[in-house]
């Protein structure tokens, strides 16, 4: 904190002040503050060992300031639109561990009274950490009627993020290295990298896989029909050609196009286990995401074959349909 202490600002010609002393004065006469924030998608596996670990780094790192005051405030969101509030640390950590209602989220608001050097008045301090289970989000999109699948998928994406609202950057910046320093240290789960291709790439695949099925059928039949032609020409048989090829390539591309989706679908559910477990009812929901897991890449699976084959047994269709017609 010295660097930033030590900067001097020359007001008119002579005379230099702080500009730990500036930025107070800036703060008094406007009354704004400054904040940084953040967003994680990583995979967590968080315990209550974890958050406790959190509190203790968050108690360590503000020994170092000049503090007035100080308070931690911690708000447990359930998935059924329950909430618990704990006014410190302490409750929270003797609170019913027995419960089976799933956590959804947890927020932990510190709030730290500092007076900074060369300052008069302490100022506020305020950090919101905000944790989510993903577990527990599946569980209720899946009991759920009203949850649109595109806002759900972004949502469950964000498996934690924090704000600090400060006075002085440089005490904001030695609350977001131990906050950082905090979620890099939880157990996390890897995630595939064809599920981030998925992800973002999901609406247009099936499309895709639609229109080379087309592109495909259409090459193997502007190579077999100029054939066939060779051997026998007359129009009843273009016509019943055209027919043909056309009923194949409309028929079949569909097919691979629903089977396409459907496997991209499940790829999608594929959601890297990231949880919250502080009770019973957490334990529940990460076993049923672990299987839930298991049922979606089974139907993947299914999916893949279906579309393997469709295109064998499409191939085939067209080699029976060249050697009848070559035998008529």
């Amino acid at each position: 904190m010295n660097n930033n202490q030590d900067k001097t600002i020359t007001i008119g010609k002579h005379e230099n002040i702080s500009f730990q002393v500036v930025q107070n004065i800036y703060n008094e006469i406007t009354g704004k503050k400054e904040s940084i924030s953040k967003r994680f998608d990583n995979n967590y596996k968080i315990s209550f060992n974890d958050i406790k670990q959190l509190n203790k780094k968050m108690l360590d790192i503000s020994e170092q300031f000049n503090i007035s005051n100080q308070n931690c405030n911690i708000t447990i969101y359930h998935t059924n639109d329950q909430k618990e509030i704990y006014s410190s640390f302490e409750r929270f950590s003797i609170r019913d561990m027995s419960s089976t209602n799933p956590v959804e989220s947890i927020e932990l608001e510190y709030n730290f009274m500092i007076l900074l050097p060369k300052t008069n008045t302490p100022k506020s301090y305020n950090i919101k950490i905000n944790l989510r289970s993903r577990a527990a989000l599946i569980q209720k999109e899946k009991n759920s009627d009203d949850m649109i699948p595109d806002i759900f998928f972004f949502i469950s994406d964000i498996t934690a993020s924090y704000k600090i609202e400060y006075i002085d950057y440089v005490v904001a910046k030695n609350f977001q290295h131990t906050i950082d320093e905090w979620l890099n240290s939880i157990d996390q789960s890897t995630t595939p990298k064809i599920n981030k291709f998925i992800s973002s790439h999901y609406s247009s695949i099936p499309f895709h896989a639609h229109i080379l099925t087309i592109i495909l059928l259409s090459i193997i039949f502007l190579i077999i029909v100029p054939k066939l032609m060779l051997l026998k020409e007359s129009l009843p048989l273009l016509l019943q050609l055209a027919i043909i090829c056309f009923t194949s390539i409309y028929v079949i591309s569909n097919i691979v196009g629903k089977l396409t989706l459907n496997m991209t679908l499940n790829l999608r559910n594929l959601k890297p286990l990231s949880y919250i477990k502080l009770n019973k009812g957490d334990e529940d929901v990460i076993d049923k995401t672990v299987k839930l897991n298991s049922k979606s890449k089974i139907k993947v699976i299914i999916s893949l074959i279906g579309v393997i084959l469709i295109n064998i047994v499409s191939s085939l269709i067209i080699l029976t349909l060249q050697h009848w017609m070559t035998i008529l």
